[in-house]
């Protein structure tokens, strides 16, 4: 009888931290609610120039971070603003208040919880840097794809390849499935034969590509049903692609004609970039906390994350990516930049830098030249990992649900990895570490990319289809 007593009173001992973790959870997503219910009448594009990031150092207790709350909650209360009877928060500015949270709320009890964002005035902003559990402050950026005008293509000319030869412009598939180069007399611009070697129909297990982007055209018929919504992130939009990027990336990705991987691949689409291609970091932030809550989810342990998107650098970013790869074990493979210059001047594409299983891909011509193009040309830099084709690709298109369109950039690169990793994930028998998936991808064709890469390790896409 002793011995089960004292069996029960270590059972309620051990139950109460977690039933004070639980506590702390909800009462910080109550106040979090109060704040945004009161946000949800504003545009919170408004004051986008005045929002604020806040993430809490790894580590911190859901008791700290309520805690945290609560004292903020006691300086900035969307109460406070209504009782003055003004338009907002009238004792400390009419934005003032936390817009939304940054929480992988399949974790329970907090254990996702990593931030916040929301607008501040000077003195709440001091007081919040002075918090001992804050890892890091920093102004909402701006991301942008700073892409260039497709280029349609009729796609109904095409047959569905028989994964050995085709005749068009999609040069990157067979770069990609050679070690050599096979395609230096092809023009990009222009339909040729080419030969594809690698039969993709060898797929065996289902795998997920998160494309978290402008979202994708998922009744375009070269998904062939394998394409569906995830999440939109974007006010003001409908769960549409209204800009064409994503739809483009996802084609690569898995487009039965057009895609690197095999027709076990399913694209799950998230929404943080809006019609002109734009997001700000919070909303990509929110998306793949959203990400990362569906893997736990799902229970898919063959699953890619792609993200052909960057900007100005943040720490936010960094650590949200880094946090897929590191925590969750995800492969997660992110776009160089177009702007030619230091890729480890650009988040999240400067995060991969010592983070196996982490992907900066660069892009390259059908010469295997680093790209260098009028309109744009390919990062580099050291954290740039590896390269692949990104040059005039063709892909898929959002005006009806056969169309496509050429492309360039290292926005149309990351995807032939993602695409590739998939497919590696989809003939494994076993599960494959992040890492292992990086090497594979990465390290069997060196040497191989010409020009100025400023430290970028010389590294080319290869399937080992072919020689």
């Amino acid at each position: 009888m002793k011995f089960t007593l004292l069996l029960a009173g270590l059972s309620l001992v051990a139950a109460a931290p977690a039933d004070a973790d639980a506590s702390a959870y909800s009462n910080v997503l109550n106040i979090i609610n109060k704040h945004q219910t009161h946000h949800a009448k504003r545009d919170l594009a408004d004051s986008a120039k005045d929002r604020y990031l806040v993430f809490f150092k790894n580590g911190t207790s859901i008791q700290s971070i309520n805690g945290h709350i609560q004292d903020l909650d006691s300086k900035v209360s969307p109460e406070v603003g209504a009782m003055a009877g003004t338009n907002g928060f009238a004792a400390t500015g009419s934005n003032q208040g936390i817009q939304g949270a940054f929480d992988v709320n399949a974790l329970a009890d907090g254990k996702g919880f990593t931030g916040y964002f929301g607008s501040f005035n000077t003195s709440v902003l001091d007081s919040i840097r002075s918090s001992p559990d804050v890892a890091s402050v920093e102004k909402d950026v701006l991301v942008s794809l700073g892409q260039h005008a497709a280029k349609p293509v009729n796609l109904t000319e095409l047959h569905k390849r028989d994964f050995q030869s085709t005749t068009v412009n999609q040069w990157g598939l067979s770069r990609i499935s050679h070690l050599n180069n096979n395609v230096q007399n092809v023009n990009p611009d222009q339909p040729s034969t080419i030969r594809v070697p690698y039969n993709r129909e060898s797929s065996k297990y289902d795998t997920t590509v998160y494309v978290v982007d402008t979202g994708t055209y998922v009744e375009h018929l070269d998904f062939g049903g394998r394409a569906r919504w995830g999440a939109n992130f974007v006010q003001g939009e409908p769960m549409q692609d209204l800009n064409g990027h994503g739809t483009h990336v996802s084609g690569t990705v898995a487009g039965s004609t057009v895609g690197v991987s095999g027709e076990k691949t399913h694209i799950v689409a998230v929404k943080v970039l809006n019609q002109k291609g734009e997001g700000y970091a919070s909303t990509i932030i929110q998306g793949m906390n959203w990400v990362l809550s569906d893997y736990q989810n799902a229970g898919q342990p063959r699953s890619v994350i792609n993200f052909s998107g960057g900007g100005a650098a943040s720490y936010g970013l960094d650590q949200v990516f880094q946090q897929a790869v590191q925590q969750y074990g995800i492969p997660t493979v992110v776009a160089a930049g177009n702007n030619g210059q230091d890729a480890c001047n650009e988040s999240p594409a400067r995060a991969s830098k010592g983070i196996q299983g982490l992907i900066t891909v660069g892009a390259t011509d059908h010469l295997d030249n680093i790209a260098v193009q009028p309109e744009w040309s390919s990062a580099k830099g050291q954290c740039v990992e590896m390269f692949a084709p990104g040059v005039t690709i063709l892909s898929l298109w959002i005006t009806n649900n056969d169309a496509a369109a050429t492309m360039g950039g290292t926005s149309m690169a990351a995807p032939h990895v993602s695409g590739a990793i998939a497919y590696f994930q989809s003939i494994a028998d076993n599960t494959v570490p992040a890492a292992v998936l990086e090497s594979w991808v990465k390290d069997a064709s060196t040497g191989r990319v010409k020009g100025d890469l400023a430290g970028a390790a010389n590294n080319l896409l290869w399937n080992r289809a072919s020689f």
